[in-house]
């Protein structure tokens, strides 16, 4: 992948679990449905994970000094 799709794809994993922590919220104010929530909070786990993965692969770039 090129760089710029990387970060492209890192700004919107950010933005995919800012969504999943809002709606989490939401859930448990309004719904309280704990199978929706589960979900909700599983499908975040993996986004997390995904998301510190590129994070971690760009600090190597990020500290080469130019």
């Amino acid at each position: 992948m090129k760089l710029k799709e990387v970060l492209a794809k890192r700004d919107q994993l950010k933005n995919q679990i800012y969504a999943l922590k809002r709606s989490i919220a939401l859930c448990q104010i309004h719904l309280k449905d704990e199978e929706m929530i589960q979900d909700l909070t599983d499908i975040k786990a993996v986004l997390d994970a995904e998301f510190n993965d590129l994070s971690n692969g760009l600090k190597a770039i990020e500290e080469i000094e130019m």
